[in-house]
């Protein structure tokens, strides 16, 4: 059995979806859905520092032809609260395997 932390809508069976890292947008471009499958996170306090990024705003970073970043900018997002999140310990146990040859 495995422990994992993801970030749920509260009240709800919503999660934050994984970002599309380098093809495309990353975590703090997510919303809240059911749609898609939870990032897990394997510690605590990844969940905690991804979920304080999260309410800050939209992150967009700035490259040159380098790929140097020249800068960081945040869209603030007004309706994101602390108080309609909450990071929720999940435990994934294996119900049925198959060995695969």
């Amino acid at each position: 059995m495995r422990t994992f932390y993801a970030i749920r809508k509260v009240g709800t069976d919503q999660y934050l979806q994984a970002g599309l890292g380098r093809s495309g947008r990353g975590q703090t471009h997510m919303e809240f859905t059911a749609m898609h499958a939870p990032r897990l996170y394997t510690r605590r306090q990844d969940a905690v520092v991804s979920v304080n990024w999260w309410l800050k705003g939209v992150v967009s970073a700035k490259y040159d032809w380098d790929s140097e970043m020249i800068s960081m900018d945040t869209k603030r997002m007004p309706k994101r609260r602390k108080a309609n999140c909450e990071i929720v310990e999940l435990k994934l146990v294996p119900i049925t395997y198959e060995r695969l040859s």
